[in-house]
C-alpha cells in the first residue's frame, strides 16, 4: 500500500521536469527563429558597355576625352581596345590597337612588335611623350619602362620620357615585380636582383637549392619588405624573403609538387598576409605567419588575382582553352561564388566593392553585395 504514492508522486515531480523543459526549448525556439538569417551573397550586375560602339562614339566626338572630377578613373585593356572607365559606366576614353599594348593608371601605350621612338599617352588627357630606346614598353603603376633587345636589360623612364636609369645582366630576365619603392627582377640564370625607385643595386642572391638553377617567379610585397619567388628546376622550389637591403634573407622555402616550366603566376593579398601562387590543381595560398599552405582548386591557368574592399574577397580569372572561369575566395581561402563562360579574351580588374569583367567587346560591372 505504501508503494503506489511514493510511485505516484514521482511520476508528478517528471511531469514538472518535462512541462519545464518543454517551455524552455519553446521559449529557445522563438528566440533564435526571430533573428534574422545570415544575408546572401550576391552578384548584382550594373551595367555593359559595348566597347565598339562607344569606339564609334568616341571617335565621331569633338572630344575624344570625357572628363569627370567627381568620379575616379579606371583604366581598361580589353580584346584590341583600350581606355578608361569611370564607375557610373560612362566611358572616359577608348581606342583601339593593331598588335600591343601596355597600360597602367598613369600611361596607355599602344606599340608594335619592331617598337622604335614609341609614344606615350598619359591616362589623364595630357600631351603625350615619345621614348627614343628601342624595345618594348611596359607601363605599371607609377612605373614607365622599357625592356631593351636582347631581353637582358631595361631602362626606367620620367614623365616627359627621359631615360633615367638602366640595368643589365648577361641573362634574360624571366620575372618583373615592382612595389611603390622598388623593383624585383629575375632572370634565367637563377639571379634575383632588387633595385631602388632610383635604380640603386639593393640585393642580389641565387636561391639555389635545385639541380638547375632558374627564376619562373618573383613577386615584391606593396610595403617592400618581403619578395617571394619560384626557383629551379629538378626540386622547383618556393622561397620567402624578408628584405631588408645587403641582410635580406630566406625565412621560408618549400619544394613543389608539380614542376612547370613556364612563368608562373605569383602575387601577395592585399593585407600581405599570404603569397598566392599558381599550381596544376589551381592556386596555392602560403600563410606567412602560420608557414602553412592552402590549395583552392580552380581550372585552368591563372590569368589575374584582384583584391575587393568586401569583406577580404579575392576574384581569380583562370582559363582553359575558350572557356574563362570567375571565382570569388573568401579570407579563408574556401570559393564562395564562382561562374564561367566562353569568350576568346577576357579582362578583370576591380574597385571597391566592385568586379569590372571585360569579354571580347564587352565590359560589365558587377557589385558584390550581401542581401
Amino acid at each position: 500500500m505504501l508503494i503506489i504514492p511514493c510511485f505516484y508522486m514521482k511520476i508528478k515531480e517528471k511531469k514538472w521536469f518535462f512541462s519545464l523543459l518543454g517551455f524552455l526549448i519553446v521559449l529557445l525556439y522563438v528566440l533564435f527563429s526571430s533573428q534574422p538569417l545570415k544575408k546572401e551573397l550576391q552578384l548584382l550586375p550594373e551595367w555593359t558597355v559595348n566597347l565598339e560602339d562607344s569606339f564609334l562614339a568616341h571617335r565621331d566626338a569633338d572630344s575624344h576625352f570625357v572628363r569627370k572630377e567627381t568620379e575616379v578613373l579606371l583604366p581598361f585593356l580589353q580584346g584590341h581596345y583600350l581606355g578608361a572607365v569611370y564607375p557610373s559606366g560612362e566611358v572616359a576614353f577608348i581606342e583601339q590597337y593593331a598588335q600591343r599594348a601596355s597600360l597602367s593608371k598613369k600611361y596607355w601605350i599602344p606599340y608594335e612588335m619592331n617598337a622604335k621612338k614609341t609614344l606615350v599617352h598619359p591616362m589623364d588627357g595630357g600631351e603625350s611623350f615619345q621614348i627614343k630606346e628601342e624595345g618594348f614598353p611596359f607601363a605599371i603603376d607609377s612605373f614607365l619602362f622599357t625592356f631593351f633587345p636582347g631581353g637582358n636589360s631595361f631602362g626606367s623612364y620620367d614623365a616627359e620620357g627621359q631615360l633615367l636609369w638602366s640595368a643589365s645582366q648577361w641573362s634574360p630576365i624571366s620575372a618583373f615585380s615592382v612595389s611603390d619603392k622598388a623593383i624585383l627582377v629575375g632572370y634565367i640564370d637563377g639571379n634575383l636582383r632588387l633595385f631602388s625607385a632610383d635604380g640603386d643595386l639593393l640585393f642580389s642572391s641565387y636561391p639555389a637549392g635545385s639541380k638547375y638553377e632558374i627564376i619562373y617567379g618573383a613577386v615584391l610585397s606593396s610595403d617592400s619588405q618581403l619578395l617571394a619567388s619560384i626557383c629551379g628546376l629538378d626540386k622547383q622550389r618556393f622561397v620567402l624573403y624578408t628584405v631588408d637591403g645587403e641582410n635580406t634573407k630566406i625565412i621560408h622555402h618549400e619544394y613543389i609538387d608539380g614542376e612547370k616550366t613556364r612563368a608562373r603566376f605569383m602575387q601577395f593579398n592585399a593585407d600581405m598576409s599570404k603569397v598566392f601562387y599558381d599550381v596544376d590543381q589551381g592556386l596555392a595560398a602560403f600563410d606567412i605567419k602560420t608557414k602553412t599552405t592552402n590549395l583552392v582548386p580552380l581550372t585552368g591557368n591563372i590569368c589575374s588575382m584582384q583584391n575587393l574592399s568586401f569583406e577580404n574577397t579575392i576574384a581569380v580569372l583562370s582559363k582553359k582553352n575558350n572557356s574563362w572561369y570567375l571565382s570569388l575566395l573568401d579570407a579563408y581561402d574556401e570559393i564562395i561564388a564562382s561562374f564561367s563562360f566562353t569568350a576568346e579574351s577576357a579582362s578583370l580588374f576591380t574597385y571597391e566593392n566592385a568586379l569590372f569583367l571585360g569579354r571580347d567587346a564587352s565590359l560589365s560591372k558587377m557589385e558584390l553585395v550581401r542581401k
